[in-house]
């Protein structure tokens, strides 16, 4: 993790969200003591509209020729 002084962090401040936007943590620090942390904005895990685009893809390419029957799967011994 890169340390900064105060002067330095808001001269490169724009340096700075670009290397969090990247992962990256930079300590800022006044008088050699550390003050303040730059640190990355947790994303949400998955975006909801992708994934459910991404379903609807998955289904459109699967399409089944003919109809099953979910009766007819079971009785044939298929979980």
């Amino acid at each position: 993790m890169d340390r900064l002084s105060v002067c330095n962090a808001k001269a490169r401040f724009f340096e700075l969200i670009e290397r969090a936007q990247g992962g990256r943590s930079t300590l800022i620090t006044k008088s050699g003591r550390v003050v303040a942390k730059i640190i990355p904005a947790k994303e949400r895990g998955w975006d909801r509209s992708a994934v459910l685009d991404e379903a609807e893809r998955l289904r459109k390419s699967l399409e089944v020729s003919r109809r099953v029957k979910l009766a007819d799967l079971l009785d044939e011994g298929r979980p």
